[in-house]
């Protein structure tokens, strides 16, 4: 998708496991800032999807940033 949108971006983020070459821990305000999600949260659309406790965590992080409602869109599913 990348490469036919060069607007489109991705993180996978493991919490559990390190995972070579994937981010590890849990998702912050502080790690949103050094991927530099925080530059775009006045344009972008963000797709959240996950377990319902990071999804809630990471859709409060971003509505507390002033990313409208309109522009988070979240995948629920349950393990």
């Amino acid at each position: 998708m990348q490469h036919t949108n060069p607007n489109f971006s991705y993180h996978i983020t493991f919490t559990n496991e390190l995972v070579e070459a994937f981010d590890y821990g849990r998702i912050s305000r502080d790690y949103l800032q050094c991927i530099k999600v925080n530059t775009l949260y006045s344009e972008a659309d963000f797709f959240i999807c996950g377990p319902r406790p990071m999804m809630s965590a990471v859709k409060s992080i971003l509505l507390d940033n002033l990313v409208k409602p309109d522009n988070i869109h979240i995948e629920e599913f349950s393990f």
